[in-house]
């Protein structure tokens, strides 16, 4: 997704960002055409740090960190590289029996769980997950866990029938808007992904 990103042009750009296109219209007014200009350019300029986490061995500790000792096998928040320097709350250990294809789903089940532990879903609660890639069946996963009733939502028909494989209750929106279908009208939601 990055590496196309970077290759558009700056019109593809700004169709992909319309938040960032409000902020330069507000530089505009602000600072000036020339100035954002050039600010917008220099940004576009710089390069993209590409994934999000590393699996490896730690070569060193800082003095304060006390979780972690050379050799350790962890997992990290941070782009893809040969060797990263991170804060300790960023990284965790994986034990001995998680291979690191099994670790690498860590970083991923931590987006899904922080959208979980802000929604606050209680026993019955019904829930709509809109996203139904890997972050949304995770957070699906963990809502019917505590005992929600979810309602999974998605554009992408693939995406529904592997939801339904999982036991999803499941909604497309490539067949029309919601509120068409009056079952839905009773749903309490958070919505989470």
């Amino acid at each position: 997704m990055l590496v196309e990103f970077g290759k558009a042009s700056m019109t593809q750009k700004a169709r992909q960002q319309p938040d960032k296109v409000k902020m330069v219209l507000e530089k505009i007014a602000t600072d000036g055409l020339a100035t954002t200009v050039d600010a917008v350019k220099s940004k576009l300029d710089q390069p993209l740090p590409l994934g999000y986490c590393n699996i490896g061995r730690v070569l060193e500790v800082g003095s304060m960190v006390i979780e972690f000792k050379e050799g350790d096998r962890v997992i990290t928040n941070d782009p893809h590289a040969s060797v990263v320097s991170v804060l300790r709350n960023l990284a965790a250990k994986i034990p001995d029996k998680i291979s690191d294809e099994e670790a690498a789903f860590t970083v991923l089940a931590s987006i899904a769980l922080q959208g979980f532990s802000l929604a606050e879903p209680t026993l019955g609660e019904a829930v709509v997950v809109t996203g139904l890639g890997l972050i949304g069946l995770l957070t699906f996963q963990l809502l019917k866990a505590q005992g929600c009733r979810v309602l999974g939502i998605d554009f992408d028909e693939d995406e529904l029938v592997l939801a339904r494989e999982f036991r999803a209750e499941t909604v497309s929106f490539s067949k029309g808007p919601l509120c068409q279908d009056s079952r839905f009208f009773n749903f309490k939601y958070s919505l989470l992904c």
